[in-house]
Formats: structure tokens, sequence, C-alpha cells
């Protein structure tokens, strides 16, 4: 305890005058002033030099600092007053100050606890397998435990290198764990190795032929692989041998079954393969004429377009002029029939073309209502172009026109009919109240006028009043209309 003592006691002294000592050469570089330079410059003169040793640099001072640390063996894991005791009476102490010394000390510290970790590590596993070698060394059979093992070498440096008795007992029965595992392992593969020359032995032998042990045996006892098998053995490999063998050939049998059978199936697959190929190839060639086909329908039908643009053209004319154009022989898979079909399609769709453009002519013109005559109504479209493309025969175009204004007539008179069912003034009551009321009529064209659909039958008055008149009797005939929440006759079962 004294000794203990005495050390702090000089380390807080050398720490608190080197403190002084920083703290006076910091005072004395401001305090002295131009007395101690004339003091200085006298003692130059006296001597002829300056004693003053060179100031080295912070960089130099600081490896200084801590190459002393690490001859020092200051650990990186400690804190700075408990390893204080080991630098203080150091000269390189003296290289920094306080506040230098602790700045280097804190880095020190942390770039030197991952190497003294990995030393640490380095240190642990190569005292493990120091000790894994002293086991080694004097336990090879594994034989001995561990309790006689420590007291006989409790002395030595390897096995006191490991520090707990618990780790040294972990490490040894491993090792003796080990140790019985080879040794295990060794005695079943030379146990495999006997009984795969044994079994060698009696392939070349031919021992399965043998009805009885004992003519095998007398085979097989004059090879040196025989006597290294146990005697109860070698009769029982023997029949293991032979039965190994039967069924062998038993296997090569189903074996040679299996591949004629695998070879069949391979030979009717290939066949169908064959087949579906065949097939394949009928449809690839079957849609590349359909292809074909299809591309000399559609020249064909361009030079169609090019060249027929009167539907009045009969087909014979127009084959001649067709078969002077470079693009007939384009169409040439088609059959006459089938060019014959085009030709007509395409003068139906001529036609049509021309029609919607006559009555497109017969919508816009102002003056055509459902009563127009055709003569009148030839008057007002005369001057049109579309007159006469339309046709050079007066008469088609008068039944054009006549079935225009039936087709108009048509969709008038429906047109009506779904304004009266929008009427809310029309009702089942209605019939009745025209009965008790004629004037009850009045009402109700008065509401229908504001609509353009009734307006439009205003050139068929008595045509558009028969209609009206036959949906109010239609209605009241019917009777009142079913509640909303009735259900449709189809669900009420009623067929």
């Amino acid at each position: 305890m004294f000794s203990c003592f005495v050390d702090r006691t000089a380390v807080a002294a050398a720490e608190s005058s080197t403190t002084q000592q920083d703290e006076d050469d910091n005072e004395g570089a401001v305090d002295d002033g131009g007395d101690d330079e004339s003091d200085d410059a006298t003692t130059v003169a006296a001597t002829g030099e300056d004693k003053q040793p060179p100031v080295a640099s912070l960089e130099s001072r600081t490896t200084g600092f801590q190459e002393m640390l690490l001859e020092r063996k200051v650990s990186a894991f400690s804190t700075w007053e408990k390893e204080l005791h080991k630098i203080v009476f150091d000269e390189r102490y003296n290289l920094l100050n306080a506040k230098e010394r602790k700045q280097v000390f804190d880095q020190y510290v942390k770039t030197r606890a991952e190497v003294e970790r990995k030393e640490k590590k380095a240190l642990l596993l190569k005292a493990r397998e120091d000790f894994k070698t002293l086991v080694s060394e004097v336990n090879y059979n594994a034989k001995m435990g561990f309790s006689e093992f420590a007291s006989k070498y409790s002395k030595e440096k390897r096995f006191r290198a490991i520090d707990k008795m618990r780790e040294r007992e972990t490490l040894f029965n491993e090792y003796v764990k080990e140790m019985r595992k080879r040794r295990d392992d060794e005695s079943r593969d030379k146990a495999e190795k006997v009984k795969r020359d044994f079994f060698l032995l009696m392939e070349e032998k031919h021992v399965d032929k043998c009805s009885r042990w004992s003519r095998a045996r007398e085979k097989l006892m004059t090879d040196p692989r025989y006597s290294p098998v146990e005697a109860y053995q070698r009769e029982e490999w023997w029949a293991e041998f032979c039965s190994s063998k039967t069924k062998s050939a038993t296997t090569n049998n189903e074996d040679v079954e299996k591949k004629r059978r695998a070879e069949e199936s391979l030979k009717a697959r290939q066949r169908e393969v064959e087949l579906e190929k065949a097939e394949r190839s009928k449809e690839i060639d079957s849609e590349r004429y359909k292809h074909r086909l299809d591309e000399a329908a559609q020249h064909f039908k361009a030079l169609l377009v090019d060249m027929v643009r009167n539907p009045d053209q009969s087909w014979s004319d127009t084959r001649k002029q067709l078969k002077k154009d470079n693009r007939w022989d384009l169409a040439k898979l088609l059959l006459r029939e089938e060019k014959e079909r085009h030709f007509y399609t395409h003068i139906d769709s001529l036609k049509k073309k021309r029609k919607e453009v006559f009555k497109q002519l017969l919508e816009e013109t102002e003056g055509i209502n459902l009563t127009t005559k055709w003569k009148e109504a030839r008057k007002l479209i005369k001057g049109d172009p579309r007159y006469t493309k339309f046709s050079s025969s007066d008469r088609k175009r008068e039944y054009e026109f006549d079935d225009f204004v039936r087709n108009k007539f048509i969709i008038a008179k429906g047109d009506l009919r779904e304004l009266l069912k929008e009427c809310k003034v029309i009702t089942h009551k209605t019939q009745a109240a025209l009965d008790a009321n004629q004037s009850h009529m009045k009402e109700i064209k008065s509401v229908l006028q504001k609509d353009k659909r009734y307006l439009v039958l205003s050139c068929v008055k008595s045509q558009r009043d028969e209609v009206i008149k036959n949906y109010i009797i239609d209605l009241g005939r019917r009777g009142p209309p079913p509640p909303p929440t009735a259900s449709e006759p189809s669900r009420r079962g009623i067929k």
C-alpha cells in the first residue's frame, strides 16, 4: 500500500509540475520583455552562440508522444487517469501540453481499439490451437480423462494460456470427440474395404454358380482377401452376393423389357410426329394458297375500282377491257365465276353509293315533302349534277324517288306514335273525354303541334288524324296501365 501511495503521489506531483511548467512557459512568453532581451543579448555576446534548442514542430512532437503510448503499452480500453502512471515519467510526456496530450490520447484510443481487438482475438485463437496441440500430444489415443489431464499438465504453459477451466474442458472434450469419430470412421472404412474386396473376389471366382458354401469356400480360401473376413461373415456375404446376382439378373431382364417397350413407344411417337408434320404441312400449304387467293382477290378488286365506275356496265364488255390491263394476270388464281361474282358485288356497291347520294340530294332539297309528286321534284333537282350521275333512266329516278317518299312517310308515322306515347295529355281516359266533348281534340293538337314530329305530317292531315285516333282508341281499349311495382306477365307465369 505504501508503494502504491508513493506512485500516486509522484504521478500527481509530476502532473502538477508539468502543468505548472506549461503555464510558466506560456506566461514567460508574455511577461519577459525588454529586460530578458537585454540579458539574452549579453549572454549571446559573451558566449558567441544561442544555447536554446530549436523548437520541434507539432507533428513531430505528436508522433513522439504516440510512439511513447505504444511502447508503454497504454491500453485503448482504459481511461487517461488509469494509464497516466505508465507514461508520466517518460521524457516524451513533456513534448505536448495538457490539452494536446488529452487530444492525442483520445485519438490513440479510437485507432488502437480495433487493433487491440484483433490482436486479442489472434492471441486467443493461437492459445486454443496450442492447447489442442498439447492435448493431441499427450492424449493421442483419447483414453485419458480431463481430470487426469488437468492434474498432470496444469503447469504447462499452453495449458495455462486458457484462462477458464470450463473452456479448457470444452476444448479437451471436442478433441476427444473428434478423435473417437475419426477412429470410428477409419474402422468403418476398413470394414467396408474388406467387404468390398471380398465381394470383388467372389465376382472374380464366379462363386454365385456354386450351390453350396463349402464349394465356394474352396475357390476363395487361397486368396489373401479371404482371411481378413471374420469366419461368421463369410457365408452370410456369400449368400448376400448370390442374392444380389439373382436380383441383378432379374433387373437386367426387366431393364431389357423396359428398353424394348421404350423403343416401341418411341417409334410409335415418331410415326405420330411424322403424321402431325404431314398434316401441319398440308395446313400450311392450304393457308398459303388461301393467302395467295386473297391477294389475287384484292388485286382484282383494286382493278375493278380503277376501271369500272359505271354501274350500268355489263360483265362481258367489262371483262374485255380488264384483260387489256397488266393487273389481270395478278388475279389468274381466281376462277371465272369468282371474278364475275366480285364484279357484280362491285356493281352493287356503286349502285348503293349512287342511291345514297341521290337520297341525300332529296333530303337537302327544300320543297320536297310527303305529298310532292315526281314531276314537281324533278324540276327542283334537275340542275344538280347528282341528278344526272345517278342514272340515265328517268324511270329509275322516279322509282327511287317513290321509295324515298314511302320510307320517309313510314318513318314520320313511327315518330308520331313515339310522340303520342310521350304526351302526358293522352291517357286511357282520353277516348271517353272525346266522346263527351269533341273539343278536347283541339287541346290535344295544341300540345302536339309544338313538336316537329307532328308538323312533318301537316301535308297529310287526314292520315295524321287517323294515326292519332287509332292510338287513342287502342289506349282506351287497353285500360289503365299497371302500377310501377307490378311484375311483368312473363314473371307471373302467364304464357
